[in-house]
């Protein structure tokens, strides 16, 4: 929970030719704030503290702040003034903002009546215009709704609801920022004069949504349990507000019609550069949860924090190092010269006395993690320390058992120990977990994390908590919450010591599978948490050893039957042409306890797309199923789907333009992929889809959460034609409704596309869709797992032995008999001749090979299927020092590179020579490790 573990450092340096108290100082810091403030956006970022020591106010409008002394993007204040001893909050955020409000004044409160109307059919077109006539709709005070006890209008279940409230401003110049807040169950759209201002929980959703729309997830209202409205901010606002008659406009939908719950309960507060004559304020739920003032930069570790002054003078500056999460450090008294640490920040108020120092790291003996029987450990520290610890993987305090003697260790355990030392802060967390007698040939994950942060009802992750349905998949559930908790993770290769150790944050993680006894974790590298980045080769066999986040997943539907599909199937498709997650299988332990088979994999966003490619991971559009915008827009991707379905793709130009804006060989093999594998939670779901945001670049597919496929649920699944469905024309809104199966059909109406499509297929059915290559992949994950498959079953009982080595097999049947049943989908659906052999040669392997279409072959002869009547290319590739000299056989031809229609059989050798005229350089020989008597070096 520290940046680093060495000793704490903080310099304050004092520029200026006045003294300390002649000057606005920097008063506290806080530059890993993980939970002490929270902004109005409800997040938690850095902050900063100034104190005007004076006796006169001082207006900053014209000072800076900065993290870098040459910057010459320094943030500047605005008109803002701090009174004598006064105190002024300052957010490091990075979200600039700088229109502050002298007043703020809720407008439209709890408890104000609305006109509303059930969303059993479309409301009238305009009903969330000025003008509209809502005479005959219902009126009704806010919350508006059903269930939890939470409305003040009780209405019946229901779909939607559709509301107005009309309101006057008499000068607009005099408002300068509005705000609206909304605490609703399950989603909403709101609009101000008929202009979208918010939506939350509706991100699936069109422009202005259909009364029967559903929200994304089910969402809980949060006044009634306590909690805070959410805040949305509204750009603008002076532009699209006008004087007199105003009306905004709510839609709030359900999570369905048998919802135990919906409401509604809006806010709109509007900020003012004066305060008007008849002020009320705003509603006291509200306080903290407008605009603040917020830099143009965060604070990082080991960074200098500057004030400068309107001459661009340096002030006052703090060297900020090794300051621990929610920790703050200041002066004390307020605007004296000395420095300290407070557990108990104060923004914006008197500094109270700190602490001097940070007391240093345990230690934790012996060396190693694994141990054949039990162990006695022992804990060391510096002099004048007191080492307190725990073995259920809380984070050590002065109630935790006070360390004396060497600890016995007598089975798998997770110890945590930390310093207390006497004005001192405590010191960091040493976490080391314990094996005993529990090596393993797959990789661990050991997890520590407070108990609490698990199972607790209020607030733990991994339970079903206070308000969760009472039907699979429990939503309602804390796990379906976006609850974040503070973690810590060793990784161990196996059978060896501890690869990495790191604190991160953790997440419950997946859809419909959060509901299984045994859930899926996602882990986030995060500033607050002292790292960044992990910087592990997670992935033997992938190029990448930097990671923001990273997923163990349960197996998603998989969870029950083999613990491995979606891995398996990612794992076949290694060298195409498509962006996939890597798969490793792994142990979990959670605070010393066994935790069966994970899946490490990666997480499918915008940092795991930079892995796979050299861009900016802040400048990329990412899509996921019908253009939902994940990251930045859809504009790009909606406007080529306009010309597709406005044209004719079997025209040349037609084609062309898409083909510059489409990766049109990603797109044949990520579909080729689906429908080889039989996914059926596809193409209508599971799509992300994405472009770098620059000019010229080409949307390209993700694969990702393939479980549904090889047999999941169908022990026939491997004779099922997804061809078919993969083209259906107007197939059900799950899996494969007309949009998302739009582009392949108008695509495969252009003929070279057709083309490329059979032949991809007819290379993929050859090499890594071939049976004993799949059956190969499934063969080597079944062994990995089959020493530790027995000890989860214990700990889960969600399958059996049997049943495991039934989806074993039930996967090699799906492998060993696919590709068999696709050729003839693949004849029956674009009327082809049937398939032949081909059956090729070279004069010398060492002299050269051949490429059929996109696929070269391994060795030689080699004997495929291609299909006959649909062209194919051949191409000799001659290695340096030869040249192609001819084919021989039913291709006679002295052309490098020939397309063929297929005859029955095919049957061609290609031909090289020695090049003597070739200019080729090649490296001949090498010395890399010279002997003494012969140090030529290199």
């Amino acid at each position: 929970m520290y940046k680093h573990l060495s000793t704490f450092i903080i310099i304050a340096l004092l520029f200026g030719t006045g003294s300390i108290s002649a000057q606005v100082v920097i008063n506290e810091v806080m530059p890993s704030n993980i939970s002490a403030l929270y902004d109005e956006d409800g997040d938690t970022p850095d902050w900063i503290e100034l104190y005007n020591p004076t006796v006169n106010s001082v207006s900053l409008e014209n000072y800076f702040l900065s993290d870098n002394v040459d910057d010459l993007q320094k943030w500047q204040f605005p008109n803002v003034l701090v009174q004598p001893s006064g105190h002024l909050l300052i957010y490091a955020s990075g979200k600039n903002r700088r229109n502050q409000s002298k007043h703020w004044e809720t407008i439209i409160d709890w408890g104000d009546y609305w006109k509303y109307k059930l969303g059993t059919v479309e409301p009238p077109s305009g009903w969330k215009e000025i003008g509209f006539n809502d005479l005959g709709w219902t009126t009704g005070k806010t919350g508006i709704g059903y269930g939890d006890n939470d409305d003040s209008t009780t209405i019946v279940p229901v779909q939607s609801v559709f509301m107005r409230h009309t309101f006057s401003i008499d000068d607009i110049t005099k408002i300068n920022n509005a705000v609206l807040h909304a605490d609703y169950d399950d989603g909403f759209v709101a609009y101000l004069n008929g202009i979208e201002i918010a939506r939350a929980n509706m991100n699936n959703a069109p422009a202005s949504p259909p009364y029967n729309q559903m929200p994304d997830n089910a969402a809980e209202a949060q006044i009634y349990q306590g909690g805070l409205p959410q805040t949305f901010f509204i750009d603008s606002a002076n532009t699209i507000l006008q004087p007199g008659t105003n009306v905004l406009s709510i839609q709030v939908h359900n999570f369905g019609i048998n919802s135990s719950d919906l409401t509604i309960i809006p806010f709109l507060t509007l900020g003012m550069t004066e305060v008007p004559v008849a002020a009320n304020g705003i509603n006291p739920i509200l306080e903290g949860l407008f605009p603040n003032l917020h830099t143009n930069f965060n604070l990082s570790d080991d960074e200098t924090l500057y004030l400068s002054n309107a001459g661009g003078e340096i002030i006052d500056s703090v060297l900020l190092s090794q300051i621990p999460i929610d920790i703050s450090t200041g002066r004390y008294p307020d605007g004296s010269a000395n420095w300290f640490y407070f557990d108990q920040p104060t923004p914006g108020s008197v500094n109270t006395p700190g602490y001097q120092g940070i007391a240093g790291a345990a230690a934790i003996f012996p060396e190693g993690n694994y141990f054949p029987s039990s162990v006695n450990i022992s804990l060391s520290a510096e002099a004048g320390s007191q080492i307190y610890f725990s073995l259920d993987g809380s984070e050590p305090d002065q109630n935790s058992a006070l360390y004396s003697s060497p600890i016995t260790i007598t089975s798998t355990s997770v110890i945590r120990c930390r310093t207390f030392k006497a004005n001192y802060l405590p010191g960091p967390v040493t976490t080391k977990t314990i094996f005993i007698n529990d090596a393993s040939g797959m990789p661990i994950v050991s997890v520590s994390t407070n108990p609490e942060n698990l199972w607790d009802a209020d607030s733990g992750i991994y339970v079903l908590g206070n308000n969760a349905q009472s039907a699979y998949p429990y939503f309602g559930a804390n796990f379906w919450e976006d609850w974040e908790k503070p973690a810590h993770v060793e990784f161990f290769e196996p059978a060896q010591p501890s690869s990495f150790s790191i604190d991160c944050g953790v997440k419950i993680f997946g859809g419909w599978s959060r509901g299984q006894p045994q859930k899926s974790l996602a882990f986030y590298m995060r500033g607050e948490y002292g790292s960044k980045t992990l910087d592990y080769k997670l992935f033997p066999d992938r190029d990448v050893s930097s990671f923001k986040n990273f997923v163990l997943r349960n197996s998603g539907n998989d969870w029950n039957y083999s613990m491995y599909r979606d891995g398996m199937m990612q794992s076949l498709i290694r060298s195409l042409n498509i962006e996939k997650q890597a798969f490793r299988p792994a142990i979990l332990f959670i605070n010393g306890e066994y935790w069966g088979i994970h899946n490490i994999r990666e997480k499918v966003n915008e940092d795991f797309i930079a892995s796979y490619h050299n861009v900016d991971p802040n400048n990329i559009d990412l899509l996921e199923n019908n253009a939902n915008v994940l990251e930045g827009t859809n504009e790009n991707y909606l406007d080529v789907i306009d010309f597709i379905s406005n044209s004719d793709l079997s025209q040349t130009q037609n084609y062309a333009h898409v083909a510059a804006s489409f990766d049109l060989d990603n797109f044949i093999e990520y579909q080729l992929f689906n429908i080889y594998v039989d996914n059926r939670d596809w193409p209508g779901n599971n799509i992300k889809y994405w472009r770098e945001r620059t000019e010229g670049a080409k949307w390209r597919w993700i694969s990702f959460d393939t479980d549904f496929g090889f047999n999941l649920f169908d022990p026939w699944g491997h004779t099922r034609n997804t061809l078919e469905f993969a083209l259906e024309t107007n197939g059900p809104e799950w899996p494969n409704p007309p949009w998302s199966t739009f582009l392949l059909r108008k695509l495969l109406t252009n003929e070279k596309f057709k083309n490329n499509f059979i032949n991809r297929f007819a290379d993929l059915s050859n090499s890594l869709f071939k049976s004993d290559a799949v059956v190969s992949i499934i063969d080597s994950i079944y062994y990995l797992m089959n020493a530790e498959i027995q000890r989860h079953i214990s700990r889960w009982n969600a399958f059996n032995y049997n049943s495991w080595n039934y989806q074993h097999n039930l996967m090699k049947t799906f492998a060993q008999n696919r590709i068999v049943y696709l050729r003839a989908f693949f004849i029956q659906q674009f009327q082809l001749a049937g398939t032949a052999y081909v059956n090729c040669n070279v004069s010398d392997e060492t002299h050269g090979s051949i490429r059929i279409n996109k696929f070269s072959p391994e060795a030689y002869p080699w004997t495929g299927h291609y299909f006959q009547s649909v062209p194919i290319e051949i191409k000799a590739i001659p290695k340096p020092g030869y040249k192609f000299k001819e084919w021989t056989g039913d291709i006679s031809s002295t052309l490098q590179t020939v397309t063929i229609q297929l005859l029955t059989s095919n049957i061609f050798t290609a031909v090289f020579e020695p090049d003597t005229l070739s200019d080729a350089v090649v490296i001949n020989e090498i010395n890399y490790n010279s002997a003494p008597e012969f140090d030529t070096e290199d």
